[in-house]
């Protein structure tokens, strides 16, 4: 058992239900410490490639799974390392990288000084490097401490406040960018030159 987020979480569930998606070969669970003390799941896969083209992005699985039950990293591995014994041997599990260890597609750049701004925060509160404007923040780990963190420091740097619910109704960086840029011609007007 592990607390993530104020929950009891039991990896071993997650693990059987990941267990009964088909491809998925071998599975293990486990809760890595983030540097600001948090905790967050991160699910070790083996797959079968012939089921899964290319490299899967698991989210689907888990649309009707509560928040902090759904792991934040997805690690796959060619073989899952094993004890004499023929259980999981979790010390040699890889340690996960600040990365975007869920995130299939390829890292889409900002291209605009809003957007870089974001990727820099996003990347500060979630402990992730190589965040890109496309990606999901739920996707990516945040949980609702993680919104209260961005939407704070989107009210200190673009001067305008973005709801929680608006916040999560723009979940890419993308999107985000977009909703501050309308809200900063509705609040200052359209710059003058």
């Amino acid at each position: 058992m592990v607390k993530i987020r104020g929950y009891q979480v039991f990896p071993n569930e997650i693990e059987a239900f990941l267990r009964e998606v088909e491809g998925v070969k071998d599975v293990c669970v486990t809760a890595h410490t983030l540097p600001q003390g948090a905790q967050r799941l991160v699910a070790y896969l083996v797959i079968d490639s012939q089921a899964f083209p290319g490299v899967p992005t698991p989210y689907a699985q888990f649309q009707e799974t509560p928040a902090h039950m759904v792991p934040q990293g997805f690690v796959f591995l060619d073989v899952m390392p094993k004890t004499p014994t023929g259980k999981t041997d979790r010390q040699r599990l890889p340690l996960p990288e600040r990365s975007r260890l869920n995130v299939t597609a390829g890292c889409r750049a900002p291209r605009n000084p809003t957007e870089e701004i974001l990727t820099r925060m996003w990347g500060a509160v979630l402990g992730i490097d190589g965040v890109g404007i496309n990606d999901s923040f739920l996707e990516l780990g945040g949980d609702s401490l993680d919104s209260t963190r961005i939407t704070s420091q989107v009210r200190e740097s673009f001067r305008v406040s973005i709801s929680f619910s608006a916040f999560f109704d723009a979940h890419t960086i993308a999107d985000l960018a977009s909703m501050i840029q309308q809200a900063h011609l509705r609040v200052h007007g359209p710059a003058t030159g």
